[in-house]
């Protein structure tokens, strides 16, 4: 017997011997009939027969899942009609592809959780995140697939230099609905890790469904500003001011300085970070593209926050680096010696 795999099934040959094939063939713990057979797409040609089964098959097992894929095996016995003697076996096991946990642009994360071998006695209707009442999106008698915003369930964050990570967990609750606790299965405790790693990759961005953005505080948020249709290398895009406001009308109050006169703001104690562009796939011509990041924060009064929802505005200056006449392209936050970078006082500002 042979087999192999693909990245969703298995391919299973069997030559027959001495006894043709006069045998019974047990796939995992069933012994193949005709029902079984047509699922499996059986062949059978009179010297070799072949079966093509899915790694989520009924009687595969799962024994591994990693974050990345899921390990599945099969076992084949052929046994003797007569006796029951085993005239061949085979245990075929492969990695097959299987994302445990995704992170979406929007603040969610979905994750799946598999009965594994170890845990035959696992319902996996029971399965819970860190916070119980959140429970299975979606459940089988082997999967159980969740759903979630990340600032609920339980979800952690911690902060990197360059990145933040946001982790729960996958458990297996004892109590039942009345809160009295279940008897503790034989099977092992099953806890399951799930994380989300947020970096400034600029290459995966908000789609219309995703607004609004939901952001923890003090988590970076990422900028791009764009002159577009153009290859012209001697222009140059500047961000000159960038705001935020509590409403959509970029005049209105309060309002709190991201970015001025090209730089960041100095009175900013998390000061906007403006992050290098280079040549790629993407980017023809860097110097029409700024970057730049800045940390969630909230406008508050009198220590009670004001509204959960900010709008970011900026003012953009394109100008032509070839002409010494134009004054604005000295570059981002670029001023000549002893010029002051501050927009005109009085403007009513909260953070």
């Amino acid at each position: 017997m042979a087999g192999t795999c693909d990245q969703n099934q298995f391919y299973i040959s069997v030559k027959f011997g001495s006894h043709g094939s006069n045998f019974k063939a047990i796939v995992g713990p069933r012994e193949l009939t005709a029902e079984m057979a047509e699922d499996y797409n059986f062949y059978e040609n009179g010297t070799h027969l072949s079966l093509i089964l899915p790694y989520t098959a009924k009687d595969a097992v799962f024994e591994l899942l990693t974050a990345e894929s899921v390990k599945s095996r099969i076992d084949l016995l052929l046994l003797d009609r007569a006796n029951d003697w085993v005239l061949a076996d085979l245990y075929l096991a492969c990695y097959f592809p299987l994302k445990a946990t995704e992170c979406h642009p929007n603040g969610t994360m979905t994750a799946v959780a598999v009965k594994v071998e170890s845990t035959r006695n696992l319902k996996p209707s029971q399965l819970t995140l860190k916070d119980q009442s959140c429970t299975p999106q979606f459940s089988d008698d082997r999967f159980a697939h969740f759903s979630f915003s990340v600032d609920t369930c339980g979800t952690t964050r911690t902060f990197f230099d360059n990145y933040m990570m946001y982790e729960n967990e996958i458990r297996l609750s004892y109590n039942n609905a009345k809160g009295a606790a279940n008897t503790s299965p034989v099977d092992p405790d099953y806890r399951q890790t799930i994380s989300c790693f947020c970096d400034p990759s600029y290459e995966r961005f908000y789609q219309a469904e995703d607004y609004p953005v939901v952001k923890y505080l003090q988590q970076p948020l990422y900028f791009e500003v764009d002159l577009m249709h153009s290859t012209d290398p001697h222009l140059e895009l500047i961000a000159e001011n960038c705001w935020a406001t509590l409403y959509e009308d970029g005049t209105s109050l309060p309002s709190w300085d991201i970015i001025v006169d090209s730089c960041e703001n100095r009175n900013d104690s998390y000061a906007t970070i403006f992050h290098p562009v280079v040549s790629d796939s993407r980017v023809l011509v860097p110097s029409h593209m700024k970057r730049f990041s800045v940390k969630m924060f909230t406008f508050t009064k009198d220590d009670k926050v004001l509204k959960d929802q900010i709008y970011v505005h900026c003012d953009a200056v394109i100008c032509d680096t070839s002409s010494q006449a134009d004054g604005s392209c000295r570059g981002q936050c670029v001023h000549p010696p002893g010029q002051s970078y501050s927009r005109p006082a009085g403007v009513k500002k909260g953070k």
